[in-house]
């Protein structure tokens, strides 16, 4: 009887996953540092369970103190480490996309406004280089977990 119930149970949760075998490993080698919890929802469910921050779903280098610039605009959000000196999608260095914890709060007008600040925050970087950010341009995250001081950047305020 348990046999027949739980061939019973089994079939009522039949799901066919999202991805097969190769796409999962294509996932696995575009995508380093992903979690297996992860690539098991992402399996199950598909796209749909696609996070909307790294540290949901890639490994992460433990909280510190960061310092730098942050560029903001259309499709741009991006972490320059001190000491940049400018700080927009070609400026030199790695390219570092920023998101935040629901923890962080950043003041209203950076939020909605464009531009290059200076940031100073405690904040996760992935482990691993990847593809995060707009069209997934960006070879890390940082996942700000608070903010401490921000201020509008101007080149001669260096």
């Amino acid at each position: 009887m348990t046999v027949g119930l739980c061939a019973i149970a089994a079939a009522c949760h039949d799901h066919t996953p999202a991805f097969s075998d190769a796409e999962m490993e294509e996932l696995k080698a575009e995508h380093p540092g992903m979690t297996e919890a992860c690539l098991g929802r992402l399996r199950r469910d598909g796209l749909v369970a696609w996070p909307a921050r790294a540290d949901e779903c890639f490994r992460m280098q433990s909280a510190r103190h960061w310092h730098g610039l942050m560029g903001r605009g259309f499709e741009l959000s991006r972490f320059c480490p001190a000491p940049a000196s400018e700080c927009d999608y070609y400026s030199p260095g790695e390219t570092i996309w920023m998101s935040s914890s629901p923890s962080a709060h950043w003041p209203s007008a950076v939020e909605a406004a464009g531009g290059v600040y200076e940031v100073e925050f405690i904040g996760r970087r992935t482990e691993l280089p990847g593809h995060f950010g707009h069209q997934s341009g960006y070879r890390y995250e940082m996942v700000v977990d608070r903010v401490i001081s921000v201020k509008e950047w101007t080149a001669s305020a260096k």
